[in-house]
């Protein structure tokens, strides 16, 4: 995803792959670990740590999930 360095994204990767047992995950929610992947990324965002602002990391992480997770955005 366009401003998410590689390694944020295999993190992800690894992050779906461990909530893929999850009960939230059958239940159409994200898992705790994916969730919790999604809150380190805002901060990273905020702090100025990515190539891009908070207002556009909603958009980012959407995409990288969506992609991840085989959806399509709308």
């Amino acid at each position: 995803a366009q401003g998410v360095p590689d390694s944020d994204l295999e993190t992800l990767k690894l992050a779906i792959q461990t909530d893929a047992k999850s009960i939230e995950v059958e239940n159409k929610r994200l898992g705790p670990t994916v969730r919790n992947w999604i809150g380190n990324m805002v901060a990273k965002a905020g702090t100025g740590a990515w190539e891009i602002g908070v207002s556009t990391a909603g958009s980012v992480l959407a995409s990288a999930i969506c992609s991840y997770y085989g959806i399509g955005v709308v």
